[in-house]
């Protein structure tokens, strides 16, 4: 089976990331989403397709280690949560 996400534009209001922070967030989102969507849950229909998901806001303390990483994944959950019809996770 071949799955494909795009996320064309994502928004982070108010997230103290800069432009270093861009390839750990990057990678840690892709590793997130492919992790969890290759896991073996309850996927969408084969031939599912939508133009968007809405995927729950997120948030993450600046204090955090490694937080552009750890912002990474909580975002990866969020939009998986959006694609198989959840919330929260």
């Amino acid at each position: 089976m071949r799955i494909v996400v795009r996320i064309d534009r994502l928004v982070l209001d108010g997230m103290p990331v800069g432009p270093r922070d861009r390839g750990p967030l990057e990678a840690a989102l892709r590793a997130e989403i492919a992790a969890r969507l290759g896991s073996g849950e309850i996927l969408p229909t084969a031939g599912w397709r939508t133009r968007r998901v809405a995927a729950d806001p997120v948030s993450v303390p600046p204090s955090a280690p490694g937080s552009a990483a750890a912002l990474g994944s909580a975002i990866g959950g969020s939009v998986h949560g959006a694609i198989v019809g959840r919330t929260g996770s």
